[in-house]
């Protein structure tokens, strides 16, 4: 991901986040069945 504050703020408009230490996990409960992990980009 190129810019992970943004993504970030779009996603937690609609769904719950969980903070990792590399990036941020959205849980399949709240993504149709499918968890989602986001990493920025080196």
């Amino acid at each position: 991901m190129a810019d992970l504050a943004k993504a970030r703020k779009l996603i937690e408009e609609h769904v719950p986040t969980t903070t990792h230490d590399r990036g941020f996990f959205v849980h399949a409960e709240d993504a149709f069945g499918a968890a989602v992990f986001f990493e920025e980009a080196r």
